[in-house]
């Protein structure tokens, strides 16, 4: 019996004790003996830097030629990131206003006019209600009208409506409510209405500083060349600081498909076509981004053919070899008479990997629209498309389209750029000058493809199709270009 109540005894003791160790804190020491996993940085985004630099073209793309440009930079719908409102006085005599979410890239931009001569459009901002408000007003004799709607971006709720006219009087309402004129003041009043802050001419939007450290440069050039309306042109290092700088190509459209819409509004709330009288035209541009010695900038420029050989001769200075000539077979190739230089067993060229330009069968669509008259040949359809000013061509519904110009000659882009190694057993056709000028030739070097005979100018750039076997280049030919 004393030895069962001694049992008993125990588990009790035991159950308490472990009772008790439920319920009590740990020691700090043995907190301290425990290691705490530490939480994982996230990798650094870019993506802000990104858009500014992206948004930074659109509006030099539409400010371009009006000098008397404005742009007003604040948060009108309250991100914490600041937004775009630029002005431009174009043909119309009230101008147009495009505005930019400061937060991501502008793939539609909102482009705000009026084209009537009695009306016009106004922004403002309003703390109370920390977004924007737009108000659109017209006035003529015997009759006149003021509508204020919010904005964070784009036209939302109607606030207020004022109408007077002659046949019907006034007319006053808060949110389509009527009201009196009294509280329809006092609401106006309320908004606090200001202007949005205070406007710098566009020209000090052509350079800018990147808010991101040198090696991150690449990551937001990665971002950029993501972006429909953007394409990388060139890499390399032109300002000499041993980090790569990158330039792009940023347009409204490529090879007749559009790819920077843009949202056109009038009096307000009205879709409409684009009108260039109204709210003007749009141009292309380039942007430069270098890493600066460690302090990155950006740089918008439209003559970019001085930019372009910067790139060209940093890279063929580099000797970076070209990638993209691994598998054996033909590809194309763009050359540069000055950028070529002997060596042992051969010549050293900056080269630039092209491939055809094609389109999607949907893209196209999106642009041309379904009218579009599509004809049939041998094998082949084809589309005139003389307002894009591109030819299209396919050999089934299957594959996408083909881009040629007018004069039928094939659209190319570059995809890579580089320096190849030419060696001299390689083998040289001449069918340009054979086709142009009639005249057959043997071409024993690099160079002497680009040198015409007789008193016709040399070549500076052509594009060249080599033949690549075993990873060597045994073939270039020079293809005659209509």
């Amino acid at each position: 019996m004393k030895r069962i109540r001694a049992i008993l005894l125990c588990f009790l003791l035991v159950f308490f004790v472990s009772a008790c160790g439920s319920v009590v804190s740990p020691s700090p020491a043995a907190s301290a003996a425990v290691p705490q996993r530490p939480e994982p940085t996230p990798a650094p985004d870019y993506s802000l830097q990104a858009a500014e630099a992206a948004n930074t073209c659109v509006v030099n793309m539409f400010t371009l030629g009006y000098d008397d440009a404005r742009v007003t930079r604040f948060d009108f719908n309250s991100d914490g990131v600041e937004d775009w409102l630029v002005f431009k006085q174009t043909e119309n005599p009230q101008g147009a206003w495009l505005t930019l979410d400061g937060s991501e890239p502008a793939y539609c931009p909102v482009i705000l006019y009026d084209s009537s001569a009695a009306g016009d459009i106004h922004l403002y901002y309003s703390a109370p209600l920390g977004t924007a408000v737009l108000n659109n007003f017209y006035s003529t004799a015997g009759y006149s009208e003021s509508v204020y709607y919010g904005f964070d971006g784009f036209v939302g709720a109607e606030l207020a409506y004022f109408k007077s006219s002659w046949d019907e009087g006034d007319v006053w309402q808060l949110q389509g409510v009527m009201c009196s004129q009294e509280e329809m003041d006092a609401y106006i009043a309320s908004l606090s209405l200001s202007e949005p802050g205070e406007s710098v001419s566009v020209s000090g939007y052509r350079e800018f500083s990147l808010d991101l450290p040198s090696e991150a440069l690449g990551d937001a050039a990665r971002k950029l060349d993501a972006l429909s309306f953007a394409s990388c042109l060139a890499s390399g290092d032109i300002d000499g600081d041993g980090q790569a700088d990158y330039m792009f190509r940023l347009s409204r459209e490529y090879y007749g498909v559009e790819c920077l819409g843009e949202l056109y509004l009038m009096s307000g709330s009205m879709l409409t076509d684009y009108d260039s009288y109204a709210a003007g035209t749009w141009t292309d541009c380039c942007l430069v981004l270098s890493s600066n010695s460690g302090s990155p900038k950006g740089c918008v420029v439209f003559d970019h053919l001085d930019y372009e050989a910067r790139f060209r001769e940093a890279v063929f200075a580099s000797g970076v070899e070209l990638a993209g000539l691994g598998a054996d077979g033909q590809y194309r190739l763009r050359l540069y008479s000055d950028l070529m230089s002997e060596t042992a067993g051969g010549w050293l060229a900056y080269a630039e990997l092209m491939q055809r330009v094609t389109v999607t069968d949907e893209a196209l669509r999106a642009s041309l629209g379904d009218e579009y008259d599509v004809s049939y040949g041998d094998g082949y359809e084809r589309i005139y498309a003389e307002e894009a000013d591109f030819i299209y061509y396919r050999h089934s519904e299957d594959e996408p389209w083909t881009v040629c110009y007018m004069s039928e000659l094939a659209a190319t882009d570059r995809i890579a750029s580089g320096v190849v190694f030419v060696p001299d057993t390689a083998g040289f056709d001449d069918w340009y000058c054979e086709t142009m000028f009639g005249i057959a030739r043997e071409v024993a070097t690099l160079p002497e493809l680009f040198d015409m005979p007789g008193d016709f100018p040399s070549l500076y750039s052509e594009e060249v199709l080599v033949d690549v076997s075993g990873g060597e280049i045994t073939l270039v030919t020079l293809p005659y270009s209509p």
